[in-house]
């Protein structure tokens, strides 16, 4: 009988989600299958999202980290994302512009400029809000809303992010993007 017992112990560390959400961490990647990239930043005890697919799919979210080692978030028309706490990972469900994308994502590492960015600004009249998404391997994804005050804002591809910069130039106009990091708390 202890022999049986002590098996199920061992392997619960990386079976089991974490009971909390970390204190501070970074994760991103693309959904299972592709569609969609998905990054999220818990700075004590605060999380914010962002998932896109580089063109017409992006949604923001915020919200408390959770103690229960499960996260659920809503964003603007009726985006939801659940996603768990696990070693190193998030795992879960997002659904945005009608569209459900599950996933599996990896912590980052900061010294790649990996992370999720994001601007707003005033471009020819229009508040424009954009978010980019940056793996570990330099891939962008990044969308753009060009009128991001309307009550249905659609998203377009959003111009590169310039990560020495953290600039991008959209219709003539320079934007300027702050880092959403749970390394200094930025973004939050």
């Amino acid at each position: 009988a202890p022999a049986s017992s002590s098996a199920p112990a061992s392997a619960s560390p990386t079976a089991t989600p974490y009971a909390a959400a970390p204190a501070k961490a970074t994760y991103a990647g693309k959904s299972n299958g592709g569609g969609a990239t998905i990054a999220i930043v818990v700075d004590n005890g605060q999380v914010i999202a962002y998932v896109c697919n580089g063109s017409t799919i992006d949604a923001w979210f915020s919200g408390p980290a959770s103690s229960t080692g499960k996260v659920t978030l809503t964003g603007k028309n009726n985006a939801t994302l659940t996603a768990s706490y696990g070693v190193g990972e998030m795992t879960g469900d997002v659904t945005a512009h009608g569209t459900d994308f599950n996933f599996g994502v990896d912590t980052v590492s900061k010294s790649s400029g990996a992370g999720l960015y994001r601007t707003t600004a005033q471009v020819g009249g229009s508040t424009v809000k954009a978010g980019w998404i940056v793996l570990d391997d330099g891939t962008q994804i990044g969308s753009i809303e060009p009128d991001s005050t309307s009550a249905t804002p659609s998203a377009a591809t959003a111009p590169r992010l310039d990560l020495a910069t953290l600039t991008a130039t959209y219709h003539s106009t320079v934007l300027h993007a702050s880092p959403v990091s749970s390394v200094t708390g930025s973004g939050f």
